[in-house]
């Protein structure tokens, strides 16, 4: 054991699998361990995950130095609704402010499209006596032997947890604040979530929402961080635990336990932050992200820097946090095939998930899979998967296979094929309208594929979406979890501003801004962490006064001159056009803060094999409407520069590699698979 620790242990907590990943600083070595994930309990894969790596090193639990934790728990509890009972109080004349939202149709071309039902019905909604004014001032003192009324009433119908929104509280929160602090003394088992700490911005529907979904998966998150503390000191770990966040970056257990509305999009959000670190480092900065795993396919834009989002959905609802700017498919390789009514057949969006998982896994799942059709077409080795840890099932797959051709008519591979078309064409059908509202040119993006069937399917989505460039790294089935060990801790600290053109006073922005930078240090201060380095990025919401909606710019000087003319840049790069003329606003004020983790080293660098020394084997697979001969390769043992040709398969521990015919394939010095389409 080293005289300090040199370890960091990166956990990524999926559908099907949860992934371990261990570095080591110093020397770049890693090692990745997947196991089952648990759903009814997922501390408990995170504990096996980790004490099966350490046990795999032989290294010593004191050597681990952080942890990061990444999880789509706060997404799976909002979308199978399995929160805590949650109470909201409003100021006296909104009480349906959650019923009314913002009066748009779920889909504008079905008038029969039913709205998602609000998390807080209107018997869990209270008002009471307050009012601030549009400029913070009071206008009406909170009542307050009414609002512990009202609190006590909630927790009688079975609340749990009380959201708090008053209007106006972003610009003063002093009734929130008050508010707090009463129920936090009288009813001290209640959690309690005030939007000016959620978000303390103007349009108090989004400030509802945000602040109630806070709410709802609170303690279920608190929970939840509680029982991976107690598990991981339960096998010696005592290093901090940090979590990944929505927007990227890390936060501690701590600041995730009090703001768990910021690990919605966790897991998917690391994955592709360590997609973009890579991208860059090999001269790849513009990459659609392509995160398939076992039970959805999360899809992302990097163009230099992820694409971000102020406002995104999560299970129908509106979340008005700045989050990487993620789209989820219902197309993992845990996505059920089925016969609609009319016989289409369907993939999706419902899947095996870890408990039974796909039939090939061979514990009771009976219904047809994506992986049950990699299987039976040839691209998995059924003694190979997972390192030989796990044995598939063939009879079990084509079995279930069968069921499903007996009802189309077809032979069970001619429907395992057909599954893998309509998988492709789903996400064609997805990611094209998002590609769209990017403004990506498929001619200069390349397809970063990742997750544990991303590789498998990344080749023929490429085909699908004429995308020339593909990019495997080399522990694709663990780049969320790496993902979450290359980032730095960040946070965001918000404050509304609301001043014209006219108004805006050079040295009040500067002190307002320098407010906000206090808070982040002392944010920063509290994680309990060492930095190498410490760094602040200002910008500002604005927009044409009279607009509804603003635009984020970069602010380097708070001179009126400069901000206006970023402003018009800024526009025109985003929507062609400006108006120079036009009278300008400041909405919102930003400071993202960004403490700099210790650098993790480069890896070892990949093998020096003899190219003829990998191909170690031929199998048949299916490509391209009929079965063809592939050469099968080891991809540890792929020499730096090497040339594969597909069709080929290339098999590692955390996925299979499929390149279909036309594809052309080198592997770069750290061990990247970077191919192109040369038909």
């Amino acid at each position: 054991m080293t005289d300090r620790p040199t370890l960091r242990v990166g956990v990524d907590v999926g559908g099907t699998f949860t992934d371990a990943l261990l570095v080591d600083e110093v020397s770049g070595r890693f090692r990745l361990l997947k196991v089952p994930s648990v759903p009814d309990d997922p501390s408990r894969a995170v504990m096996d995950a980790v004490a099966g790596l350490l046990e795999e090193e032989r290294r010593a639990p004191a050597e681990v130095r952080l942890l990061v934790h990444g999880t789509t728990l706060g997404i799976n509890t909002l979308v199978q609704r399995k929160g805590t009972p949650t109470g909201l109080i409003v100021t006296q004349g909104f009480r349906d402010m959650l019923e009314l939202g913002r009066g748009r149709l779920p889909s504008i071309h079905n008038f029969n499209a039913v709205n998602v039902p609000p998390l807080v019905g209107r018997d869990m909604v209270a008002e009471v006596r307050e009012r601030l004014l549009a400029s913070g001032e009071v206008r009406s003192a909170l009542d307050r032997a009414e609002l512990l009324d009202k609190a006590r009433m909630l927790v009688d119908r079975g609340a749990e947890a009380i959201a708090l929104c008053f209007l106006h509280s972003y610009r003063n929160p002093v009734h929130e604040l008050a508010a707090v602090e009463l129920i936090k003394d009288t009813l001290p088992g209640v959690f309690v979530s005030a939007s000016h700490q959620v978000w303390p911005q103007a349009r108090e529907y989004e400030r509802a929402m945000a602040t109630v979904i806070n709410a709802y998966i609170g303690e279920p998150i608190s929970r939840y961080y509680a029982k991976v503390k107690e598990r991981l000191l339960s096998i010696g770990i005592v290093a901090p635990v940090v979590v990944t966040r929505s927007a990227g970056g890390v936060m501690s257990v701590e600041s995730a336990r009090q703001s768990p509305i910021e690990t919605i999009l966790s897991g998917p959000a690391s994955g592709v932050s360590g997609a973009a670190s890579i991208g860059g480092k090999i001269d790849e900065p513009r990459i659609v992200c392509l995160d398939m795993g076992g039970t959805t396919a999360d899809v992302s834009v990097v163009d230099g820097a992820p694409a971000y989002s102020f406002e995104t959905t999560a299970a129908g609802f509106t979340l008005s946090v700045p989050a990487i700017d993620i789209v989820a498919i219902g197309a993992g390789g845990g996505s059920v095939a089925w016969v609609d009514p009319s016989g289409v057949l369907k993939v999706g969006p419902q899947s095996a998930g870890a408990e039974p998982g796909p039939a090939a896994y061979g514990r009771g799942g009976v219904e047809p899979t994506v992986t049950d059709a990699y299987l039976l077409l040839g691209y998995l080795d059924s003694t190979n998967f997972l390192g030989g840890k796990i044995e598939l099932d063939m009879e079990s797959a084509r079995a279930a296979m069968e069921s499903l051709a007996s009802r189309t008519g077809e032979t069970a591979t001619e429907v395992a094929a057909q599954i893998i078309e309509v998988a492709n064409s789903n996400m064609y059908a997805e990611l094209m309208p998002l590609l769209s509202r990017q403004g990506v040119d498929l001619e200069s993006f390349g397809l970063f594929v990742y997750g544990g069937a991303g590789p498998t399917q990344g080749f023929m989505v490429a085909e699908e979406l004429g995308i020339r460039r593909v990019i495997v790294p080399k522990i694709p089935g663990g780049m969320c979890a790496l993902g979450g060990l290359l980032s730095d801790v960040r946070s965001e600290f918000v404050k509304s501003y609301f001043r014209a053109g006219e108004q805006v006073v050079p040295s009040e922005l500067e002190d307002e801004f320098s407010k906000l930078e206090q808070g982040a240090l002392s944010w920063l201060d509290s994680q309990g962490l060492v930095f190498e380095s410490r760094s602040y990025v200002r910008s500002a919401d604005m927009r044409y006064k009279g607009q509804s909606f603003d635009i984020n710019v970069a602010v380097g000087s708070c001179a009126w001159d400069e901000l206006r003319e970023a402003f018009h840049e800024r526009h025109e790069s985003v929507y062609g056009h400006s108006d120079r003329r036009g009278e300008l606003e400041i909405v919102t004020l930003r400071v993202h803060v960004i403490g700099a983790l210790p650098r993790v080293a480069d890896g070892p660098p990949a093998a020096t094999a003899e190219f003829e020394s990998v191909r170690h084997r031929r199998r048949s697979a299916w490509f391209k409407g009929g079965w063809r001969s592939a050469d099968v390769y080891e991809r540890g043992a792929i020499a730096v520069d090497t040339v594969l040709r597909g069709p080929a398969l290339v098999e590692q521990y955390d996925t299979t590699v499929v390149i279909p015919p036309g594809w052309e394939v080198r592997c770069d010095v750290s061990g990247n698979l970077l191919a192109e389409y040369k038909v």
